[in-house]
């Protein structure tokens, strides 16, 4: 479980129900990404969407190197100039 998650829930969030860390390589440079997944919320806008999948994911770069924390400190800021970043709904048929 990733130190953000364990965080998150001494405020009280859930747990996540899966957690990974993918490697990426960005034209050379590799990365490393942490994937923590969350139970999502019922879809109240569209209840022919009843008994989907929902879920949230949380994806940010590991803070391994300085691309890393490079990356995580220009997200916070641009998210504090702009506000909270947008949520859409997506919806996967199975």
């Amino acid at each position: 479980m990733s130190i953000k998650a364990r965080t998150k829930t001494l405020f009280g969030y859930q747990l996540p129900f899966d957690s990974h860390d993918w490697l990426v390589d960005r034209c050379g440079l590799r990365m490393r990404y942490v994937i923590d997944f969350y139970t999502g919320r019922p879809n109240s806008i569209s209840p022919s969407a009843a008994g989907n999948l929902s879920f949230c994911l949380d994806v940010r770069p590991e803070l391994d190197n300085w691309e890393g924390v490079k990356m995580r400190v220009e997200t916070f800021i641009n998210g504090w100039i702009s506000g909270p970043p947008l949520q859409g709904l997506i919806v996967l048929q199975h």
